[in-house]
């Protein structure tokens, strides 16, 4: 788990999401979904470079559906290990 999902994770953040991990079935995998959000809401795609379970190139395929894409450099959880670099992002920018 810790290579592929948590390889920036302290000790003490990896010791608490791995307390939280439970069993998931793998058919959520193979159904489609019957109404994406992305289709009439605006959304934003973060892609994950340093990701090691999902390869950037799988998230950038999976991204082009989004209304806006922002590739950083983090592994696959940033919004534990980097809230300031998806906060940066996510926050309404202000305009001219």
């Amino acid at each position: 788990m810790r290579p592929l999902f948590a390889q920036d994770f302290d000790d003490r953040t990896y010791a608490a999401a791995a307390g939280r991990l439970t069993a998931q079935n793998e058919a959520v995998f193979g159904q489609p979904a019957t109404r994406a959000a992305w289709r009439d809401v605006p959304s934003t795609y973060i892609v994950c470079g340093e990701d090691r379970a999902t390869l950037p190139e799988t998230q950038r395929t999976q991204a082009a559906r989004a209304t806006d894409v922002f590739e950083l450099p983090v592994a696959h959880h940033p919004f534990v290990t980097r809230p300031d670099l998806v906060a940066g992002v996510l926050r309404p920018r202000p305009t001219a």
